[in-house]
């Protein structure tokens, strides 16, 4: 609706001159405010109506010109719901309800623009009407308001700079009042006569009420940097819904928790919290001190929103109900995802267990999974420290925390759930107001897996996180930077690479494996200074490598696999296993060049040396969900399968007909990163799927052209994963993106599957890279950024060299390691030797058994 103009003014003796002796024209629209301050919010422009009748809106249109370019408009038409403009009354249209200082008649995209971008009014007929910004990609109006002059109150089609005042980008007091008026700073009062409510300022919605400056009284909870708390006991002159307290970014005044203070500033809505800020000189005062500080008691809320305790000092309790579905009342809280903790502090916190992906237990589109999704999304909170600088040294919630004292996923909360609830980067926050305690006896830090027993075979599966050693020039020199077949993934100094090369040799060394399928190593050739040959290397050097064992690597006549800088490669102990002829790479579409979205499989068929049975391994690494196949007529799947699904749906396809065709009846093992989850539809086609889903691939048409067709292919492998398995954690949910999948005839040989969860739970921030660390080293403290002086060198040291010569995070992924007996003949019971872990992690209620106090996660056999 248009905006009264009913707001306390300041009117100049001169503006009133001058609009009396100002004749006013026809009643006619005009632009009177502007503002394109920083950010994408603090976007919005005022109409005026500066005549002596009514004028309807939906007579006009407002056309933006993006970069001034008359060729690209696009049009606000007001509609009748809109109504009628009074004369001089001022209706305000703003990209969002969060501008700073501004109260919006409405909301729209026609204010999304920037200071290059030229307005117009014009009516339904294009007659322009007035005139905003100068055409030809000129910034007339970045980082300031602009006030119509009380002389420029004539419509005008061509802009004219003379008619308007240039301010600061925070000067908008002018919006929602007539030329020549604005908003005008409320007296200071004393504490006894400050007794506006909290309340009354923040409102029931997600946007305060009031976008002025206020005096708010209250008693302080947290003290910040640059920042303190306020909060008033709730009383019955208080809203439902309505949060109590506020936020106060204030870098002058020092208030101590207990302080009952009083202060004035502008309310403004910052990362989604009401706060104020402008807190001017004289404008605070401390009325008493060693107040009791207001607390709530609040269960996590199951719709998700905790909108009404935004700023509130509160404890927090886990779901009353079964927030992650696993048919147990929650019990307490779980970590899920430790992404931003070295970085920001942020720790992602959910109710009765770590959440886990729900395509990895539900196949996609299924009513389980679009249940378990919203459950998901409203089941989470993040710890955060408060601070907005990065990489400090210590993160005061974890003051004990580094590379032997860890925060993984999966870890239980037993204490320090107490704080203020806040809010940014579209999550919900608790600031903690002490130690966060952790419980993570379920949950154990393995550093060496159990042994294989005698005459059982092991294969794993492990992505090596980019192993690239570098580009060799001609003189010897190592360029970081390049790769045979495009530029480098993976270490950028021979310092990071030399971390990288022990982490990975010790991991795979105490694997104990005699087959390794490797993914994610440089397409480099097969010869003396390749990837894998360096790998190779360090693996038969390590000190962690069991006695007896002399590894060696499968090569394939062609000198690359693919078009992709990464391949897969399979390594193998020469005491343990021979080859069986020369391996098979998958050339067939989409595995084909032309198509490029996947690394070739890589197909060996081994003989093991103490029984003479042969085992055929098949390392896969199927197209990712991150870049688009729009080319390929594979749009993102709209059941949460991500990028390229049918890509991979094809793949999976290709793959089981040709394993069909020559492998029928053999003992297969078919592992890698297939870049779905357990229930999706690429690992549904190499199993049994008794879904009823319906399944699209992409194929290629002879003409080149890719289209969407149906399939009910599936090879019929056995998923040796069970009903959960984890090898990896993406946006606080875990799950598999890394099988294990057995041929009908080799089922029956699997003695055990594990997860060996060395990566996927720990702190991304104690892998080989140091980025962040050169970036900020030697750089000047400033306001956002810790000191690199002190903080960096701590921060290095406590993630990143104590953990050089561990394998823990020593890749993104876990691996997966599978026991054989090739001399089974028969199907033994359903389970045995299968443990009670599922292959999840973290939840309480699970008995692990003792491959869990292993630091395993056992996988059961489907």
């Amino acid at each position: 609706m248009p905006n009264k103009t009913t707001h306390t003014i300041a009117l100049s003796a001169l503006a009133v001159a001058v609009m009396a002796a100002t004749p006013m024209a026809s009643a006619e629209l005009i632009f009177s405010e502007y503002v394109e301050g920083s950010g994408n919010d603090n976007k919005a422009f005022e109409i005026y109506n500066n005549g002596s009748s009514n004028i309807q809106l939906s007579d006009y249109k407002i056309v933006k010109f993006t970069d001034g370019d008359q060729s690209k408009g696009y049009a606000l038409e007001f509609t009748g719901a809109d109504g009628l403009l009074a004369p001089e009354e001022t209706f305000v249209v703003a990209v969002s309800n969060k501008v700073d200082g501004v109260y919006p008649s409405k909301i729209h995209q026609v204010a999304n623009f920037n200071g290059d971008d030229s307005l117009q009014i014009q009516r339904l007929n294009g007659t322009v009407v007035d005139t905003l910004g100068e055409f030809g990609d000129v910034d007339f109006g970045k980082d300031k308001v602009l006030s119509r002059k009380t002389t420029g109150l004539v419509a005008s089609t061509a802009f004219r700079s003379d008619q308007w005042d240039a301010k600061s980008k925070t000067s908008v007091f002018g919006f929602g009042f007539k030329p020549g008026e604005e908003y005008v700073i409320p007296p200071f009062v004393s504490c006894v006569d400050a007794d506006r409510r909290i309340s009354s300022v923040q409102g029931t919605g997600n946007i305060a009420v009031e976008k002025r400056y206020v005096q708010l009284k209250g008693v302080v909870t947290r003290t910040l940097y640059k920042q303190y708390f306020i909060e008033q006991e709730r009383t019955s002159a208080d809203s439902e819904g309505a949060s109590v307290a506020i936020r106060v970014y204030d870098s002058v005044n020092k208030p101590e928790v207990g302080d009952e203070v009083t202060v004035q500033g502008w309310v403004v809505e910052y990362s989604d919290v009401t706060q104020l800020k402008d807190i001017k000189s004289g404008k605070f005062l401390k009325c008493s001190s060693g107040q009791s500080v207001p607390q709530t008691s609040i269960s996590m809320p199951e719709n998700g929103n905790y909108e009404p305790y935004e700023s509130m000092n509160v404890v927090l309790s886990p779901m009353t109900g079964d927030g992650n579905s696993d048919g147990v009342s929650d019990d307490g809280f779980y970590v899920s995802d430790v992404y931003g903790v070295n970085r920001y502090a942020d720790l992602v916190v959910s109710s009765g267990g770590n959440l886990i992906k729900p395509t990895n237990k539900y196949p996609a589109a299924s009513a389980e999974a679009k249940e378990q999704q919203e459950k998901n999304n409203k089941n989470k909170i993040v710890i955060d420290d408060g601070d907005s600088r990065s990489y400090l040294s210590k993160v005061n919630y974890l003051p004990d925390l580094d590379f032997n004292n860890p925060v993984r996923v999966g870890d239980r909360i037993d204490s320090g759930m107490q704080g203020i609830i806040s809010q940014g980067f579209g999550s919900y926050r608790l600031v903690p107001a002490g130690k966060i305690t952790l419980d993570s006896s379920s949950n154990p830090r393995v550093a060496n897996p159990a042994s294989p027993a005698a005459g059982i075979l092991r294969v794993a599966s492990f992505n090596v996180l980019n192993y690239f050693n570098g580009f060799r020039n001609g003189d010897g020199t190592i360029d970081w930077a390049k790769s045979d077949k495009g530029n480098s993934r993976g270490a950028n100094t021979a310092a990071e690479f030399g971390r990288q090369s022990s982490k990975i040799a010790v991991a795979m060394a105490r694997m104990e494996a005699d087959i390794v399928g490797v993914l994610e190593m440089e397409n480099d050739g097969w010869g003396e200074y390749s990837a894998i040959q360096n790998l190779v290397n360090q693996l038969n050097a390590s000190s962690d490598k069991p006695q007896g064992k002399n590894y060696d690597f499968v090569r394939s006549s062609d000198q690359f696999i693919g078009n992709d800088v990464i391949k897969v490669s399979i390594i193998y102990d020469k005491n343990s296993v021979e080859t069986v002829g020369q391996p098979t790479i998958l050339k067939a579409y989409p595995f084909d060049e032309v198509t490029g979205k996947h690394r070739p499989p890589m197909v060996q068929t081994f003989k093991q040396k103490n029984t003479d049975k042969e085992l055929t391994v098949v390392i896969n690494h199927f197209k990712s969900k991150g870049s688009d196949c729009d080319d390929l007529a594979d749009k993102e799947d709209t059941f949460g399968q991500g990028n390229c699904n049918r890509q991979r749906v094809s793949a999976a396809e290709t793959l089981g007909k040709f394993l069909q065709a020559n492998h029928v009846n053999k003992d297969v093992l078919l592992i890698g990163d297939l870049n779905a989850y357990a229930k999706e539809d690429p690992v549904l086609v190499l199993t049994r799927d008794d879904t009823g889903r319906t399944i699209e691939k992409s194929v290629r048409a002879s003409d080149g052209t890719y289209a969407v067709e149906t399939t009910d292919y599936h090879l019929g492998y056995s998923n040796l994963g069970g009903n959960n398995p984890v090898s990896y954690v993406y946006k606080s949910e875990s799950g598999a993106l890394d099988h294990a999948l057995a041929s009908p005839s080799l089922k029956a040989k699997v003695e055990q599957v594990s997860d060996w969860a060395i990566n996927s739970r720990e702190l991304p921030g104690m892998d080989y890279n140091d980025e962040f660390y050169r970036d900020y080293k030697g750089k000047e403290p400033t306001e956002y950024k810790a000191s690199a002086s002190g903080q960096q060198d701590e921060w290095f040291d406590k993630y990143v060299t104590q953990g050089e010569s561990s394998p823990f995070r020593s890749s993104d992924h876990d691996p997966v390691l599978i026991d054989l007996d090739l001399t089974k003949t028969e199907p033994g019971e359903e389970g045995v030797n299968s443990g009670d872990g599922g292959g999840s992690f973290g939840f309480p209620m699970l008995s692990l058994g003792l491959l869990s106090l292993l630091g395993l996660r056992r996988r059961k056999m489907s």
